[in-house]
């Protein structure tokens, strides 16, 4: 009875072992199926023109952990194959570990070259080197996959002016790369110095003449931005600055709209970089949006006028021409062709694409020049305008767009 029973435990546990060995062969069955449909997208998202770089990398971190999956389900697997079959289970085995070692390579180095085509080179710009540090360090200083001579090689292919002559005399080894690393950090890199180029750069901004520049307003506006999140990068608010930058930030603006922000400032007597931020931006957004409006009205102008042609216009000018009397649209057309822009008195715009004056500024100076409101026109009777059936294209109001 002893015997009997110990044959079946011993059974028994063959059974178990049987049963874990077959489980474990057909999870295997099932993450190598799923390891192969990976393999086929990683392939195809690194062959894509457009990469998506943090996409591949997610796809990869799953491949990592497939990987480790399959490796201890292969050695489940070895150690309960027979002697006669362990040799094909070793191949088939090594054959997936070559496949995803294969993948992975092809697509760091993908990510790599990708990378390293992003890099710009630095030369000497201390406001700039943050910026050339951070995409240094993704792509190859932290890459765990290069030693530090070919680290040393990409660095010197990076670097230009004076930055370059600064490790010129440098060896490509391990050594010496460490050694570029500090004197690159040493001499660009240190706060104070970094610091110093953004507020030089904040004070030499380029000012802007006229409030109907749109594109220097934007830059300015722009310029001013990138050097004040830099500066707020390094620990560096702009209340520790403010009082003296926003008076100088002022005088880069034109006079018009200088005036416009202390009308709105009015008695506050604490100056804020952020609030002539706001106020910048604002100004800068409403004439970007009006000067949008305007060429799209133009736009609609021109296509009308084209359609129309130029025989509807004159048989009304055989049923409203008078004698003594210049016709509106002929004073219109001749006010567009001859004249600057009625309200700043640029050449470069039409008086309907001037972002320069309020709406009430500009009706105040229609009314010196003597203009109508609906035509732009020289004084003349409205019974003769021939564009007084014209409307505002924005508001539907029976006056000219401009106001």
């Amino acid at each position: 009875m002893a015997d009997e029973a110990r044959d079946t435990e011993e059974q028994q546990l063959l059974d178990d072992v049987e049963q874990l060995v077959e489980k474990s062969k057909r999870k295997r069955r099932t993450i190598r199926s799923s390891t192969t449909r990976l393999l086929n997208q990683i392939d195809g998202e690194v062959s894509k023109r457009d990469l998506d770089i943090g996409r591949v990398r997610e796809m990869l971190s799953v491949l990592s952990a497939k990987e480790d999956s399959l490796r201890e389900l292969d050695r489940i697997a070895e150690e309960q194959t027979s002697m006669d079959d362990v040799e094909a289970e070793i191949e088939l085995a090594e054959d997936y570990r070559d496949r995803i070692i294969g993948m992975k390579t092809q697509a760091h180095q993908v990510i790599q070259a990708h990378e390293t085509l992003m890099i710009e080179k630095f030369n000497r710009d201390v406001s700039l080197w943050q910026e050339f540090w951070s995409q240094y360090e993704t792509a190859i200083h932290s890459n765990d996959a290069l030693c530090n001579r070919e680290k040393f090689t990409y660095l010197k292919t990076y670097l230009a002016g004076t930055a370059a002559k600064a490790v010129a005399g440098l060896t490509l080894t391990d050594s010496n790369y460490d050694a570029a690393v500090d004197i690159l950090r040493s001499r660009f890199g240190r706060k104070d110095l970094i610091v110093n180029a953004h507020m030089s750069k904040l004070l030499n901004l380029t000012p802007v003449k006229k409030s109907s520049d749109v594109n220097a307003l934007r830059q300015l506006y722009d310029d001013c931005e990138i050097q004040i999140r830099s500066l707020e990068s390094l620990g560096v608010v702009s209340d520790t600055y403010g009082g003296m930058l926003c008076p100088m930030l002022l005088q880069m603006l034109p006079e018009d709209m200088a005036l416009e922000y202390s009308r709105q400032r009015g008695d506050q007597d604490e100056w804020k970089v952020p609030d002539v931020l706001r106020f910048l931006q604002k100004e800068v957004q409403s004439r970007e949006r009006a000067s949008q409006m305007m060429r799209s009205y133009n736009q609609r102008e021109n296509q009308s006028a084209h359609k129309t042609g130029s025989k509807s216009y004159s048989t009304s000018d055989m049923k409203l021409k008078k004698p003594s009397m210049t016709s509106a649209a002929t004073l219109h057309t001749a006010n567009q062709k001859t004249q600057n822009c009625l309200f700043c008195d640029s050449a470069e715009h039409k008086s309907e694409s001037c972002p320069d004056h309020h709406v009430s500024a500009r009706k105040e100076k229609l009314k010196k020049l003597g203009r109508r409101f609906v035509c732009l026109g020289p004084k003349h009777i409205a019974r003769f305008c021939r564009l007084k059936a014209m409307s505002c294209a924005t508001c539907g109001g029976k006056h000219h767009v401009a106001i």
